[in-house]
């Protein structure tokens, strides 16, 4: 079946894409800004390291490998954490 529908594989780079754009929204509701961050971060961690999912974004052309970050950040925090392209490289083998 074909469509022009959006596809599970743009899942991570929506998700990535929220985070970062409420990580650098300047804004009078802070808390409220963070709350949202660690909510993303409670609901969807675990699908930024599903192998489906994780699969199908790197198997769609428009996106490869580049929603993910080169290197894994050194600090563990609270909010959303996508897999670096060397944990894809390990989720997908």
């Amino acid at each position: 079946l074909q469509g022009n529908g959006v596809t599970i594989s743009l899942i991570i780079p929506c998700l990535i894409g929220l985070d970062k754009n409420l990580e650098n929204r300047v804004t009078n509701y802070t808390h409220f800004s963070k709350a949202l961050r660690t909510g993303l971060h409670t609901h969807f961690q675990s699908l930024m390291y599903e192998t489906d999912i994780v699969l199908a974004t790197v198997l769609d052309p428009r996106l490869k490998l580049q929603p993910f970050p080169p290197t894994k950040p050194e600090v563990d925090s609270e909010f959303l954490k996508p897999p670096s392209k060397s944990e894809v490289y390990d989720i997908i083998t």
